[in-house]
């Protein structure tokens, strides 16, 4: 009996072992099939940058060519390129191997462009990764030159210069940029030049573009405003120009309280003659959701359109329209709110009450900056 049941314990064992062996493998095999298989790219170039001033023009085209291996599906490829230190996509959804051509890409900065090549999974999530640093075309034989530097102000108050709410819509134009030239804008003090630049979240500027500068006060009878193209390795200044304006010391007088029209007023067939009297806002200095006071004096016109754009530093071309206003009399004044989303100031610009898709352009501009804690 004792026999017995000692063989039936060792054939227990033995079939339990044999289980044992079998399920392992398929438990291994089962683990390998989940696991995820990485793919590989084995190929990322990318040729043909150009030179500083095609690629910020967009003139310029990229050849990109790539080979990856082991793509599953669920997974995609997207091509990127580094712009005003934050990676933006190019194209999306690339097959495993490919080549196409693409307008290369600024960097909005003072290095060469930087393109990466991406795999993701089904959740967006990177599997594996490839950048590249393009340089740029040398051309030596050429010197930044200043076009334009222009503003539509003619003067500036002086109660505003006193309060530091002094402000002016500038506009500029730079030929033949080179990688490490930078545009600075400031005024003449006592023979010296001093920054009237605006704050913003990148150094690098745009070769054309419009933005602001705040002039301070001084013991001059004007104000020169400079404009100059410097190196930034050597500090050499490439070219300048300046701008000469008068100081208007005649206090701003309150206009009448505006009626505010409920629906646009639109120009009727025939376009009269415009002329801008006054256009200003008064503090140029508020905080987020802070209220300011806009005057107008317009000749021509039976009612104007107010638009606040959004102009968060001068790198940008353009603004963003964020908020509109439309008042039925040609001269007068309101109390407008600076939209809390303005991250360090806006343009307030004067339109003709036409539709604003339909507007060719603002007649003038002023400008609000964000009171910084």
């Amino acid at each position: 009996m004792y026999a017995m049941r000692r063989s039936i314990f060792k054939f227990s064992l033995a079939a339990i072992f044999s289980l044992i062996g079998i399920a392992v493998p398929i438990l291994f095999i089962a683990a390998q099939s989940s696991q995820k298989v990485v793919p590989s790219i084995v190929v990322f170039k990318v040729q043909g940058t150009g030179t500083f001033q095609a690629v910020e023009q967009a003139t310029s085209k990229i050849k990109v060519d790539w080979v990856i291996v082991g793509l599953q599906p669920g997974q995609h490829v997207q091509l990127e390129s580094y712009v005003a230190n934050n990676w933006v996509t190019l194209e999306s959804n690339l097959a495993a191997t490919g080549t196409l051509d693409h307008v290369a890409a600024h960097p909005l900065t003072f290095a060469d462009p930087v393109y990466r090549l991406r795999v993701l999974d089904s959740r967006n999530q990177p599997l594996t990764e490839q950048d590249t640093s393009v340089p740029y075309t040398s051309d030596s034989t050429v010197t930044p030159k200043i076009v334009t530097f222009q503003t539509t102000a003619t003067a500036i108050r002086l109660s505003e210069l006193k309060s530091g709410t002094a402000r002016l819509p500038i506009t500029w134009q730079v030929n033949d940029r080179t990688r490490t030239s930078q545009i600075v804008f400031e005024q003449i003090v006592n023979n010296a030049p001093v920054s009237v630049e605006l704050p913003r979240s990148a150094l690098w500027i745009r070769s054309t573009g419009s933005g602001g500068v705040a002039p301070i006060v001084t013991t001059d009878t004007t104000i020169t405003l400079q404009m100059r193209v410097v190196d930034i390795l050597s500090g050499a200044t490439y070219d300048k120009q300046q701008i000469v304006l008068s100081i208007d010391t005649t206090p701003p007088t309150p206009a009448p309280r505006p009626i505010v029209a409920k629906t646009p007023v639109l120009l009727g067939t025939t376009t009269p003659t415009i002329k801008v009297n006054a256009f200003y806002v008064n503090p140029g200095t508020v905080p987020r959701g802070g209220k300011f006071t806009v005057t107008w004096d317009v000749e021509g016109l039976n009612a104007v359109q107010i638009v606040i754009v959004r102009k968060d530093h001068i790198l940008y071309i353009t603004g963003l329209p964020i908020a509109f206003y439309n008042f039925a009399q040609a001269k007068g004044s309101a109390q407008l709110t600076l939209p809390t989303e303005v991250e360090f100031f806006a343009y307030i610009m004067l339109y003709t009450p036409q539709p604003f898709a339909q507007n060719p352009g603002p007649l003038t501009s002023d400008s609000v900056t964000v009171a910084q804690p």
